[in-house]
């Protein structure tokens, strides 16, 4: 069985799920339909994207179907003259024709399905090095406002000013330390294995 339709339109997706939605119809042309699009909450311009690409999907759908019912009576055309001793062989020839054509088919596919995740991969190890520059960027702000924090802390303690100034790098640091993320969990299987290599592989991860 392979997906034709699918009805989205009371799903409450936004703007990131649309946009994966619409990379992945445009390499799966068998999807024609999502539902009513106006519904769902996001711009115009991808909206129209996606139709665009639902529409194309829905002329290539027509025009396969077009060339399967010229292809078939082409074949049934050439049966009737041939003699009937060679109907059988000619009939064989015909079904392996449309074998090779299936597998054709499917290799195609799956080249287009690897492209489009070794373009995932590249856009999450991009995002991953960018959220390590992050990190690295705010563990040295926290580190940095926590020494001044102790610096203060020992003039205090040394009979020095009102703790006013303490009090407040110590929130600045808890602030940023807030705000660094959780860790990440180990990716797995062979597409988490390769992305976990080329993160922590990374010149950003190396600085970190």
């Amino acid at each position: 069985p392979v997906l034709t339709e699918l009805d989205l339109s009371r799903c409450g997706f936004g703007t990131i799920g649309a946009q994966a939605l619409r990379q992945a119809i445009s390499g799966n042309h068998t999807v024609i339909s999502l539902g009513k699009l106006s519904s769902l909450p996001f711009s115009v311009g991808l909206r129209a994207s996606m139709e665009w690409y639902l529409r194309s999907n829905r002329e290539s759908v027509e025009t396969a179907a077009r060339e399967a019912i010229c292809t078939a009576r082409q074949r049934e055309t050439q049966l009737r003259l041939l003699p009937e001793d060679e109907r059988a062989l000619r009939r064989r020839i015909f079904s392996l024709e449309d074998k090779m054509a299936r597998a054709t088919a499917e290799t195609a596919q799956r080249t287009r399905e690897k492209h489009q995740g070794e373009r995932l991969l590249e856009v999450v190890v991009t995002r991953n090095g960018e959220l390590l520059d992050t990190v690295a960027d705010l563990q040295q702000q926290v580190e940095s406002l926590s020494a001044t924090a102790q610096l203060h802390e020992r003039r205090m303690a040394k009979g020095g000013k009102d703790g006013k100034e303490t009090a407040k790098l110590a929130r600045q640091a808890k602030r940023l330390a807030a705000r660094l993320p959780p860790p990440m969990p180990a990716p797995s299987g062979d597409l988490g294995d390769e992305l976990w290599r080329a993160v922590v592989t990374s010149p950003a991860a190396q600085r970190a």
